[in-house]
Formats: structure tokens, C-alpha cells, sequence
């Protein structure tokens, strides 16, 4: 059985966190740039160098409803779950708050990778 650094980090093994349907869309959704983000975003420290438009790539990629909402308000809908997010400006990279949000949300909606 494998296990990864995120695993570990949650104490948790592979096979007990992830349920087929997410390693399929992980799997056969993704392409390889937003896997990168996908690690860019579980990177242990937090980078803050990930551009929005990628974070919000992947989301998308996964099957997130994303909206714009007033001013920078940008609301995301991923498996019954929803985020309210601030995209940066005037620049294009997040800061690390955004980051460990975007991370937080992925784990609350189910979507980890092994």
C-alpha cells in the first residue's frame, strides 16, 4: 500500500481518504498542469507564488462552479461545498492565507491525491 506526504500529514492512509470517484477525477480529469497547482498548493511551507488564474483552473478542472461576485468576490461550488475567495489584486499571485484556504477547501470537499 502507498502513502504520501499529505497522507501523512493527516494521519490517515490512502486507500482510507479517497473514494473512487475522486481518484478518478483526479486521475483522468486533471492534466498535468493542474496537478502541479494541485502539489504547488499541499507544498509544505505554503507558496505563495501560485497565480489565481491557475487556482482557479483547477478548481474548474475538478468540476467547481465558479461565480464573481462583487469587487474581487470570487464564490466557489465544489461537491455541495461552497468558498468565498478574494482574488488578488492588483498583482496576480496569491498570498499565503489564500493558498492555506484553497487547501482547506480541497480537503473539506473530499479532493485529495495519492
Amino acid at each position: 500500500m502507498r502513502t504520501d506526504w499529505r497522507a501523512d500529514y493527516l494521519g490517515l492512509c490512502c486507500d482510507n481518504i479517497l473514494t473512487k470517484a475522486i481518484q478518478v477525477a483526479y486521475n483522468d480529469t486533471m492534466q498535468k498542469k493542474h496537478k502541479k497547482i494541485f502539489d504547488a498548493i499541499f507544498h509544505d511551507p505554503v507558496l505563495e507564488n501560485i497565480a489565481w488564474r491557475d487556482i482557479e483552473k483547477l478548481f474548474s478542472a475538478l468540476g467547481a462552479d465558479i461565480e464573481e461576485g462583487r469587487g474581487s468576490r470570487v464564490t466557489v461550488t465544489l461537491n455541495d461545498e461552497i468558498a468565498v475567495f478574494h482574488s488578488p489584486h492588483p498583482q496576480k499571485e496569491t498570498v499565503k492565507g489564500a493558498v492555506k484556504a484553497a487547501r482547506e477547501f480541497l480537503i473539506l470537499t473530499g479532493v485529495e491525491r495519492c
